[in-house]
């Protein structure tokens, strides 16, 4: 850089912060051809295009992950419950525990449960489907081969299993409007072909 140009630059930014924000710095015509901002002279003192360009994706990234938590936060269903099998009304079909993580990624609404069924045997079991509502994809476990979603309102939501091609198990799940309580209204049938239902009632932990 010309010595005189940086001698210029250096003496403009060594004037306190203060003045900075409040005005901007004249001086007689420059040898460069016009005069300067505070704000050029600081981009001109070390701010290259790369640097600039690291800024403006790292503030991308962090509105962007605020948003998601901020979303995640206002979303009734995630968190993590469990089976309440005293306040739960079945025809013996429901585990003996069970304990479901609801998580947001991105747009799908991402579910994993584990526990232990009736018959002693665990449960393990993730699928995610769409907030919105729409076809999911089984991820993980579970006797299922497909699983899709249905929005209601805010605070309720449908989810069909399928095996085969065919829905063997239907959930309607509401969050009460303190999002303490979640009840699934459950109708399907089991291994056996026989028909089952029930409101199993989980408590946000």
């Amino acid at each position: 850089m010309d010595p005189e140009r940086a001698k210029y630059l250096s003496r403009i930014a060594s004037q306190p912060e203060a003045k900075q924000k409040t005005r901007r710095y004249f001086e007689k015509p420059t040898p460069w051809g016009r005069e300067l901002s505070v704000s050029e002279v600081i981009m001109n003192q070390g701010e290259t295009p790369m640097k600039r360009l690291l800024v403006f994706a790292t503030v991308v990234v962090v509105a962007v992950t605020a948003s998601g938590l901020l979303l995640a936060q206002s979303n009734p269903f995630v968190g993590r419950w469990k089976l309440n099998l005293a306040k739960s009304k079945d025809t013996g079909a429901f585990p003996k525990e069970e304990t479901l993580t609801v998580q947001l990624v991105g747009e799908q609404r991402q579910v994993t449960i584990n526990g232990t069924g009736a018959d002693g045997s665990p449960i393990s079991f993730k699928y995610e489907v769409p907030d919105k509502g729409g076809a999911g994809k089984v991820l993980a476990g579970g006797p299922y081969d497909a699983v899709s979603g249905k929005r209601i309102d805010d605070n309720t939501r449908e989810v069909s299993y399928m095996k085969g091609g065919k829905e063997v198990l239907q959930l309607r799940t509401a969050v009460s409007k303190d999002g303490n309580t979640m009840r699934l209204t459950v109708e399907g049938t089991d291994a056996q072909g026989k028909p089952f239902s029930g409101v199993a009632v989980f408590e946000k932990q």
